[in-house]
């Protein structure tokens, strides 16, 4: 019986997550971009970025940079903020990166995020990690206990595949997470 329950259970999972890429709105308040700009705009088209990351000798990422707006506003619902990057993937913008340190931040991150998008619940119960899909974009929220660190993540589902199926590897290798 259990096995049966098992096979019930993992057929039901896995539709569920075949359904994913094809709802046609996912999560509520969907972002089209980050901080006013658009997925795909150009860098040339933004003003008051500094450029802040690249690795322009690294062939897998030499075409991925990490901006930031001067005079960002560094909170969020009631999260203090330590970095907010704008990724861009050969000059056009392709993804925001939000970190956080300390649990109080990460929670008011965490708030704001199942505010604005809806809630959603853990992927798995022994650390904090969230996700939303959606058409345009994909997000995902999580937290680091030992490190005491969060982030968020919103990444463009229109240009992941000219830059990377992985893009959280990419991120990590250019140590855009800060860990």
């Amino acid at each position: 019986m259990k096995t049966i329950k098992k096979v019930f259970l993992n057929s039901l999972m896995l539709l569920c997550s075949a359904l994913i890429p094809v709802c046609g709105f996912c999560f509520q308040n969907e972002p089209e971009g980050f901080g006013g700009i658009q997925w795909g705009t150009d860098i040339s088209a933004v003003t008051n970025m500094i450029l802040v990351l690249e690795k322009p000798n690294d062939p897998m990422h030499g075409d991925l940079k990490m901006h930031q707006k001067q005079n960002e506003v560094m909170t969020m619902g009631r999260a203090t903020l330590n970095q907010v990057g704008y990724i861009f993937f050969k000059d056009k913008f392709i993804s925001a990166q939000i970190l956080t340190e300390g649990s109080s931040n990460f929670l008011g991150l965490k708030d704001y995020a199942f505010e604005l998008f809806g809630k959603v619940e853990q992927s798995d119960q022994s650390f904090e990690q969230y996700f939303w899909f959606g058409n345009k974009s994909r997000i995902k929220l999580n937290y680091d206990k030992e490190t005491e660190r969060g982030s968020l993540s919103i990444v463009s589902t229109q240009y992941k595949s000219q830059y990377q199926d992985n893009m959280e590897q990419a991120m990590r290798i250019m140590g855009l997470y800060g860990r």
